[in-house]
């Protein structure tokens, strides 16, 4: 080698040193670890048995808490840097002796030291480790100190919502003063027993899936970083009522003149009830509210304010959380103010009374017959059968089979005399068709007074409300003139048709009030109707049929 090389070789030589010094002295001032040269950079404990690192992931010093009641393996983990050679001697800890571990290079990540640690071996404090560089100087840290958690966390205190809390809403916060762990591992969280229904959390706890109305439990107790929970707190207990009471109300069938007294009642599962109003409503007026009453029971002294007539009552009331019921559309309870009449038989006047409303006796005292639908079929059958426990009318027929079902309308009809204002019946239909498609109208029941059934056009079932108001009514109607009362059937479209509609039984009762001593023909009718021609001769699908069953005229 000549002279020229050999200095070029010691040359290159001298800057590489050069330039690992610059690069460990960089390195050293960035460093946030102990020490400068060498630096003990980081600490990383992990272990077989339950651990709680007080810096997880960082720290040089730190306090490791292990659970007092198990053993296992506990990993240390060392980031060193400095001019090597390096060596890392490592305290003695649990019966471990003292240990030396060397490194050649300048970063040292990864040094490994491990301890034995028996299950009840106590706690090791001040376990030092010290680190020593090339040039024999060193860095030495008391780093660890391993405490066994002997004690639980004390349990918390309760504060909110206060024991007994009545509320409406569903989503309450369950809070609670911070629990306290001493010397201990620290709290980790809490578990909330609410109705015994488990929920960890790490501060308070929204209640906000609540099921609704109800009395709930709920108690708290706070858990370590080891999972050594507390004694649960007492139990507290707050009330959830968001539905309104609910309230009915009785008057007499009639009252010849002045005051109607109008007896009510009215609940609440979960709260008290304040206030009670009774509402009423003539003929077909509007619903409004004659008194309040800060009662859940007693009599309303109605006056009478429109003279003589049907009115009709009905009952909401309060709660004391503010959960109102509803405004009426329907009546509990109705009266008929006004003098009563006698009327007398066929000496004076055609009398007729209301006969058969039973149908015990089947279909005598009622007349019967059917009709084509658009010159098409041949009408829809009725009789007298045995159904739901009673005998009853039946416009229709259940067992007619697709294909083969009646094109037309059938009816049971009476004329008799109006010397009661107020005609109850009961009636129940059953469809595998709607009433009204986009256009046309299919299936419907329909009763009407002093107008047959061939006589009612579309323009009058739009009129009266068959598709909305006056489609399957309860409660009463109050008819004004002849012609249709109201329909029944099923509202829906043409996805639903072909599985069956059951209405159930309802109820109904007709004001007669403006028909009182004449005489009227009252009419039930069944229509099956078809557009198309290959169903008109009594060939349709879609079965219709309907009962009708204790008609009655009283006051």
């Amino acid at each position: 080698m000549t002279k020229q090389t050999g200095l070029l070789w010691a040359t290159m030589a001298l800057l590489g040193a050069v330039l690992s010094v610059a690069w460990l002295a960089a390195a050293l001032a960035q460093g946030t670890g102990t020490g400068n040269d060498p630096r003990i950079e980081a600490l990383f404990v992990s272990g077989t048995l339950p651990i709680s690192d007080t810096h997880p992931g960082a720290g040089v010093t730190k306090t490791v808490y292990v659970d007092d009641s198990a053993g296992g393996v506990l990993t240390l983990t060392f980031d060193v840097l400095g001019t090597p050679p390096l060596t890392l001697t490592a305290g003695a800890a649990f019966g471990v002796p003292a240990r030396v571990l060397t490194s050649p290079v300048a970063s040292w990540s990864g040094a490994v030291i491990t301890y034995a640690v028996p299950a009840g071996a106590g706690s090791a404090f001040g376990v030092p480790y010290t680190l020593t560089n090339g040039g024999a100087q060193t860095t030495t840290v008391v780093a660890l100190d391993v405490v066994r958690d002997v004690v639980a966390p004390v349990a918390p205190a309760l504060l909110g919502p206060p024991d007994g809390t009545l509320t409406r809403t569903t989503a309450l916060t369950l809070s609670w003063a911070p629990a306290a762990d001493g010397a201990g591992s620290g709290v980790a969280g809490y578990t909330v027993d609410l109705g015994g229904a488990l929920h960890p959390v790490t501060a308070t706890f929204s209640a906000a899936v609540l099921p609704g109305d109800g009395a709930y439990t709920w108690t708290v107790r706070a858990v370590d970083y080891l999972g050594h929970a507390s004694e649960y707190t007492g139990s507290w207990t707050f009330v959830v009522d968001v539905t309104p009471p609910e309230s009915a109300a009785v008057a007499p069938p009639r009252v010849a003149t002045g005051t109607v007294p109008v007896t009510w009642t009215a609940s609440d599962t979960w709260s008290e009830v304040i206030s009670t109003t009774l509402w009423y409503k003539k003929g077909a007026g509007d619903w409004t509210p004659y008194v309040t009453r800060m009662a859940d029971a007693g009599t309303f002294d109605f006056d009478p304010p429109v003279g003589e007539g049907l009115y009709l009552f009905a009952t909401t009331a309060e709660d004391r959380l503010g959960n109102v019921e509803a405004a009426p559309t329907v009546s509990e309870t109705e009266t008929y103010v006004g003098p009563f009449r006698l009327f007398l038989p066929l000496a004076v006047r055609d009398y007729r009374p209301l006969a058969n409303g039973d149908f015990e006796a089947g279909l005598a005292g009622w007349q019967t017959g059917r009709g084509p639908f658009a010159g098409h079929g041949s009408g829809m059958p009725q009789t007298a059968v045995r159904f739901d426990g009673s005998q009853r009318a039946l416009l229709g027929d259940p067992a007619a089979a697709n294909g083969a079902i009646r094109v037309g309308y059938g009816y049971v009809a009476q004329t008799f005399t109006v010397d009661a204002p107020l005609l109850q019946l009961q009636y129940r239909v059953l469809s595998y068709d709607i009433v009204k498609g986009d256009t046309h109208y299919y299936d419907t029941f329909e009763v009407s007074v002093d107008r047959p059934p061939d006589q009612v056009t579309d323009a009058q079932r739009d009129a009266r409300g068959c598709t909305s108001t006056a489609l399957n009514p309860s409660g009463t109607r109050v008819v004004t003139d002849a012609g249709l009362v109201f329909c029944g059937g099923r509202a829906g479209t043409s996805a639903d048709v072909g599985t069956v509609w059951d209405l159930g039984w309802r109820t109904v009762t007709l004001d007669l009030s403006a028909f009182e001593g004449q005489n009227v023909t009252l009419y039930f009718a069944i229509w099956s109707r078809e557009y198309n021609a290959a169903f008109y001769n009594d060939q349709a699908w879609y079965n219709t049929w309907a009962y009708v069953d204790n008609v009655t005229l009283g006051e």
